[in-house]
């Protein structure tokens, strides 16, 4: 069965949270990372993992949200960037809202983008959904993690051919990383112990 939870029918969802009560939520944007790269790059790692994550933990994954914001670069090409977490945190925090009222008692928000307001915003999130209870939440992102070598970049891995092995490429831009690396079984298992599974 897949992880994915726009793929299933009611039932079963209704299985897999008896099984684990757990949602990730993988967040990303639509930005350039030079000509080599996708657009959607950001939300495709962050869905991935979780969709990984997931295999092991058990739970559901919800679609990935491709809108993301800061990282003052949404002027470049084919990238389409909140300017503040104002029109974001209200889609997230009704998506939060309605998995509490529907008893999932974990959820992973796990950003693929990580530009400074990005990560405020899902520490926000995960602070005021806490305090109301009785719903977990972990708010982390892909640079969250501390593995030798993990580079500050994104993270590049897929079970899609035209997103692994990402090497060396020219690169004249700040934000298109020179290399990428593909660190599947670390990640997942850091997932694995921080979604309490």
């Amino acid at each position: 069965m897949t992880r994915a939870i726009e793929m299933l029918r009611p039932s079963q969802i209704r299985s897999a949270f008896e099984e684990c009560s757990l949602v990730y939520l993988p967040l990303g944007t639509i930005e350039w990372h030079c000509e080599h790269l996708p657009v959607g790059l950001d939300a495709l790692t962050a869905r991935d993992l979780c969709l990984l994550s997931a295999e092991v933990t058990g739970g559901l994954v919800w679609p990935a949200l491709y809108y993301g914001t800061g990282g003052d670069h949404g002027s470049y090409p084919w990238t389409v960037m909140m300017e503040s977490s104002e029109h974001l945190a209200p889609l997230l925090r009704k998506t939060l809202n309605r998995l509490a009222e529907l008893k999932v008692e974990r959820i992973v928000l796990f950003s693929g983008h990580f530009a400074g307001d990005q990560l405020d915003m899902i520490d926000q999130l995960k602070g005021e959904f806490e305090k109301l209870g009785p719903m977990k939440v972990l708010a982390t992102a892909v640079n969250r993690f501390n593995i030798p070598d993990f580079p500050q970049t994104m993270l590049a891995v897929s079970k899609r051919p035209s997103l692994r092995g990402f090497g060396p490429r020219p690169s004249s831009s700040t934000h298109c990383p020179r290399r990428r690396t593909a660190m599947t079984g670390p990640t997942v298992m850091i997932l694995h112990i921080l979604s309490g599974a």
